[in-house]
């Protein structure tokens, strides 16, 4: 069997765990591509080739191309940019005989845009920040501080604290421009101008990170959380397993949410800050997270199960498990990508 893993960066730890699952199923090669050379995971994967860019018209038929010529059996994004542009080629791709793990394009459409998903969340019960699209309609409806960052952002690229009118107003306009300037902008082409900067109530208190899993038919399997110690470059850079019956539930109620747009499969991840005893959603990424290594180190394997499954298996339920009270931290490393 052989997986690929599309928009792999720095994300080495993954291409281990999947390498991993191979040898404990019968064996095959671990794929990725990246459109930057000078990938971490070109150091430790099987195959390694260089892509266009997800917004080049020739990065479907690369990748098509790919899958065909190296017998891909399944194929999992790493990039929220990459998701819909993969999912709207779903029918191509399962031609070649390599199915997508990652979730519908109706999903994912609701997922990149965090204005709709705190609508679509808070309509079913789950508590999120009161959310506006410009900073007059916040300060009208709430007090400082605010929290400012693109509609349709990722990796808190662009995000900012506001204290003050003063603040609100220059990050506002900072975020707005700034977003233009990075990848970001592919995923916000569709919404007006003025429109693509979200202003959200500040919410303060204990910080987690879920893993919320479906099996491959789109089935609700489970979430394992952890409580964020510390974050560094908008990922979890230390933190605590937990066995939380508020997290289980809060994880459960967003796949609910999700799933009626379509189906879900693997493993996504979202963002809940606990305030007053009530778990607010702040955000939802429909890929592997920066915390999944986290669960993984405590126990469970996301991977193996999906692996498995490709294989004919059914969803082996005991991967979906973690050992709580387990406090660990991330570390750079090294990577020799060619000499």
């Amino acid at each position: 069997m052989n997986i690929l893993l599309t928009s792999c960066g720095r994300r080495a730890y993954l291409v281990k765990y999947f390498k991993e699952a191979l040898a404990k199923t019968g064996g095959g090669e671990v794929h990725c591509v990246n459109s930057d050379p000078v990938s971490p995971c070109a150091a430790v994967c099987d195959r390694f080739s260089v892509a266009p860019e997800i917004c080049d018209e020739r990065y479907i038929g690369f990748l098509l191309d790919y899958c065909q010529k190296n017998k891909i059996n399944g194929l999992v994004s790493l990039f929220d940019i990459d998701l819909p542009v993969l999912a709207s080629a779903r029918e191509l791709f399962e031609k070649t005989g390599t199915f997508l793990v990652i979730p519908d394009r109706a999903v994912l459409d609701l997922v990149s845009d965090k204005y709709l998903l705190g609508q679509a969340l808070g309509r079913d019960g789950l508590a999120v920040p009161e959310s506006f699209l410009n900073p007059e309609e916040f300060l009208a409806a709430c007090d400082l501080p605010a929290v400012v960052k693109p509609r349709c952002g990722t990796g808190s690229i662009e995000t900012y604290i506001a204290e003050n009118g003063g603040e609100l107003a220059f990050f506002f306009e900072r975020s707005e421009k700034r977003a233009e300037e990075t990848y970001i902008r592919h995923g916000q082409k569709d919404i007006p101008r003025g429109q693509r900067t979200l202003v959200q109530r500040f919410v303060k208190g204990d910080e987690y990170g879920l893993d919320i899993v479906f099996d491959l038919k789109g089935g609700y399997v489970g979430t394992l959380a952890r409580k964020k110690i510390r974050m560094r470059s908008g990922e979890t850079d230390a933190c605590v397993t937990v066995k939380d019956p508020l997290m289980e539930e809060t994880g459960a109620k967003i796949a609910q949410t999700l799933s009626k747009e379509g189906l879900l499969r693997g493993c996504i991840d979202a963002d809940v800050i606990v305030s007053d005893g009530k778990a607010f959603v702040i955000d939802v990424n429909a890929r592997f997270g920066g915390g999944y290594p986290f669960s993984h180190n405590a126990g469970a394997d996301i991977p193996l199960a999906i692996v498995k499954q490709l294989a004919g298996d059914d969803f082996d339920r005991s991967l979906v498990t973690q050992r709580p009270g387990v406090v660990a931290a991330k570390a750079p490393d090294i990577f020799t990508v060619r000499e």
